[in-house]
């Protein structure tokens, strides 16, 4: 799967999943090492890297970056190469979210 499929198809899923969500894809990759998805979610910040296949090509040393600032800064932030990942992980989020 391209990964451009991908992004699209995590784009419908989150918002089938999560209609109340608010995510921005940033098309405009004026700055490095920004991740595709970046989402708030149930009042937590989340970062999301999609790759197509995270077995042959893992994020890039600047989006490794990016995610492990987000988690530092006290939001979620993760890589997937699935759809399925993707809402798995954002179920667990809203489990934990709920629950602080």
């Amino acid at each position: 799967m391209k990964e451009s499929k991908l992004q699209k198809d995590v784009k419908k899923a989150i918002k089938r999943e999560f209609p109340n969500a608010f995510y921005y894809h940033p098309k405009d990759r004026s700055e490095r090492g920004v991740v595709d998805i970046l989402m708030c979610f149930y009042g937590h910040f989340v970062g999301i890297e999609l790759k197509r296949n995270l077995k042959e090509k893992t994020t890039t040393p600047l989006q490794a970056i990016t995610l492990r600032n987000i988690i530092r800064a006290g939001g979620y932030a993760f890589a997937s190469d699935s759809v399925d990942d993707v809402i798995k992980m954002l179920k667990n989020i809203a489990i934990d979210a709920k629950m602080c």
